[in-house]
């Protein structure tokens, strides 16, 4: 309702969000898409209801220009409404989750919820044809009493950070659907590119920030072995294959699996 200053915050960052809160004033998403045109930062979004929310968003960015982000999408109509956008040349990017190409069989609650399988077949083509730009988490950490609640008070949300790489090599390597990569740039060139910085790159002079993956190393998920504090994930015991098996940050080593 109060907007940020966005000149000074452009000095320091080039994404701005709503985390997790829809816009629903027009005139404030049209303002805020101007200013991101002015100030060049990225506008990263929560669409809910989504169909309704996205198709206004693209038509004010057609209308006033700007960089839109559509965070963590989750139906076929989204895919086409930014595939069609893009077709048009409209200045935009998204992103999916893991547990949005898996989850059309279970209640696990997530904001935007878990649709169907047509949907996931939706998702799985626009990250094939280039629709979708980033393989995301959309992370969300949760304590079991908070989860354990009654559905209508539990929090939306899980954690699948330290599984997503196995869950995107089933979702899409393992199906024949994308090579490693492409897998690979959908997970860090990709989002460097949303926000227009040249990261993810083994490059000469480029940050040393490397993960060295095992591709074939088979594991079972088992989240009282997690880094994370929280235990919210639905992959409990799923078996996968493909992980990280070291972390190299700044050319240190901050994280190697035993």
């Amino acid at each position: 309702e109060t907007p940020t200053d966005r000149a000074n915050l452009s000095r320091v960052t080039k994404v701005l969000s709503n985390d997790g809160k829809t816009i629903f004033s027009d005139e404030f998403m049209r303002q805020l898409l101007l200013d991101s045109g002015k100030y060049g930062f990225l506008i990263s979004t929560h669409c809910q209801p989504e169909r309704k929310i996205v198709e206004r968003d693209i038509n004010l960015l057609r209308e006033v220009g700007g960089n839109l982000h559509i965070g963590h999408i989750s139906r076929a109509e989204t895919v086409e409404m930014v595939r069609r956008a893009k077709v048009e040349g409209l200045q935009l990017t998204c992103e999916v989750t893991p547990h949005h190409l898996f989850g059309w069989d279970s209640d696990y609650k997530v904001n935007p919820p878990l649709r169907t399988r047509a949907d996931v077949e939706a998702l799985i083509l626009g990250i094939k044809d280039g629709t979708i730009d980033c393989l995301a988490t959309d992370h969300a950490p949760h304590s079991n009493e908070e989860k354990d609640l009654e559905f209508a008070l539990a929090p939306f949300g899980i954690i699948a950070l330290e599984c997503a790489l196995a869950l995107y090599i089933k979702a899409l390597v393992d199906t024949g659907l994308m090579d490693y990569p492409a897998l690979i740039a959908r997970m860090t060139t990709g989002p460097a590119g949303c926000i227009r910085r040249p990261l993810g790159t083994l490059a000469a002079g480029s940050l040393a920030d490397v993960t060295v993956i095992d591709p074939s190393r088979e594991w079972t998920v088992d989240v009282h072995d997690f880094r994370s504090k929280s235990r919210n994930c639905p992959f409990h015991g799923w078996q996968l294959r493909g992980r990280a098996a070291c972390t190299i940050v700044g050319g240190k080593v901050k994280f190697r699996l035993d």
